[in-house]
């Protein structure tokens, strides 16, 4: 787990749907996220880094401490019209925090 966070950046994390599993402690989480793998970056034709967007429907199950832990996993296929969604997502993501930085240092002075 440690190697994967290391070499992908993720970002942009959004669930999409919870449902409860088969049986009492299990339950089923889709996820959304962006993903830059930092070794092998894929690059567009103006030289910059391209995020993917991936889907992931998981597989939790509640420890007896009742923490939920991740017991398997597999990634869907997306379609490339959300990718291209993810990208103008993360776009006005950052802009939008950008505004509010700009927003707290002008109240600061």
């Amino acid at each position: 787990m440690k190697r994967t966070v290391d070499t992908n950046d993720y970002s942009n994390l959004r669930i999409l749907k919870i449902s409860d599993g088969d049986r009492p402690g299990e339950k089923y989480v889709q996820l959304q996220y962006s993903l830059l793998d930092k070794r092998t970056p894929q690059v567009d034709a103006n030289g910059k880094k391209v995020r993917r967007a991936l889907i992931e429907n998981g597989r939790f199950l509640q420890a007896e401490d009742g923490r939920w832990q991740l017991a398997d996993y597999r990634l869907v296929d997306v379609p490339g019209a959300l990718v291209k969604t993810a990208e103008l997502e993360s776009k006005d993501l950052k802009a939008q925090a950008e505004a509010r930085k700009q927003q707290a240092a002008g109240s600061a002075q």
